[in-house]
């Protein structure tokens, strides 16, 4: 039993739970930074419900990050959304280095990410720049993707390119938007052409 003396778990462990070697750190060390690989970081992004993935992250999954800010385009203000980094390896979620209880209703409040020391500075420099958001994707899929990002008036020509001209609503002006297709479907209910909505018999 020398094996287990001295040494602290690596994951959380109940009353009963048989505690194996694997479980253990190593002989003298009870901190979470001796399960961070040499040369690597862990930094700690703040998340909510949204940004976290409804609460699907747990330890060791992979993730990408998003960030999502304002620029200027042309004299324009506008948001755009791009890709930071990709396959990032979860480290912990709040404190814990294990899986998260599913059944607790509550959301954790920060996940750390195990990084290299470059990608500090850029998520951290992304972090200022706008609001961070995470896609959760599978184990396996460490493909390298480098999507495009992707902007305001991009978003509006796909949705015309898929729904036509009437699906985005004109910009400024401070009149009420009306999409013509939705108002004949009103006036097929009831809704005559001038607006007013017929009696009733």
């Amino acid at each position: 039993q020398d094996q287990y003396v001295n040494r602290g778990l690596r994951t959380r462990a109940f009353p009963g739970t048989p505690i194996v070697e694997a479980m253990l750190g190593e002989e003298g060390v009870f901190s979470a930074s001796n399960e961070i690989p040499q040369g690597m970081r862990v930094a700690a992004i703040a998340v909510t419900a949204k940004t976290a993935v409804a609460g699907f992250v747990n330890p060791h999954d992979r993730v990408d990050i998003q960030v999502t800010y304002k620029t200027r385009v042309n004299g324009s203000t506008i948001e755009r959304t791009r890709t930071v980094l990709e396959y990032i390896e979860v480290f912990a979620v709040d404190k814990q280095r294990d899986l998260v209880d599913s059944d607790s209703e509550s959301i954790y409040k920060n996940i750390s990410v195990l990084v290299t020391p470059e990608q500090v500075n850029l998520l951290r420099l992304a972090e200022k720049k706008g609001d961070l958001n995470l896609s959760l994707r599978h184990k396996d899929d460490d493909v390298q993707v480098a999507a495009d990002g992707i902007d305001e008036k991009e978003l509006d020509a796909q949705y015309r390119a898929l729904f036509g001209e009437d699906a985005i609503a004109p910009g400024g002006g401070g009149e009420e938007y009306v999409n013509r297709e939705l108002s004949q479907d009103k006036r097929g209910l009831g809704e005559s052409s001038d607006g007013d909505v017929d009696a009733e018999p």
